[in-house]
């Protein structure tokens, strides 16, 4: 009967740890370089320091940086300037990050250069 009942609590432990890692995350990150333009993102994490961590693996550049970051959100990098002026917008929708990111962009030239999600 014991060894029945450490069976059964084993597939129940063994379930819910595939089910968490099967679901993904709802963490996303956007790193960003000025002095070069690279870019480098992370999606469907669940924490904020794994998508940043991958966010700035990809980016590979010496002055990379965390533009922005959210958790069921949209985030979007606007740049300009050649690349020197930025501003990034997170938000639970895309149009919403996108003009958050504008506002905060300093450029009158400023494009969206990249976005990403994650949802639960």
């Amino acid at each position: 009967m014991i060894k029945l009942r450490i069976a059964v609590l084993a597939f129940v432990i063994g379930a819910a740890c595939l089910g968490t890692a099967l679901a993904g995350g709802g963490y996303c990150a956007m790193a960003y370089s000025p002095s070069t333009g690279n870019w480098g993102d992370g999606r469907g994490y669940n924490t904020r320091a794994e998508a940043e961590a991958r966010a700035m693996g990809e980016c590979h550049a010496r002055d990379a940086f965390i533009a922005g970051w959210g958790h069921n959100r949209y985030v979007v990098l606007v740049v300009g300037n050649g690349g020197t002026a930025w501003g990034c917008g997170s938000q639970p929708t895309y149009e919403a990050a996108k003009r958050e990111a504008f506002r905060l962009c300093p450029a009158a030239d400023g494009h969206v250069l990249r976005y990403v999600y994650s949802f639960d």
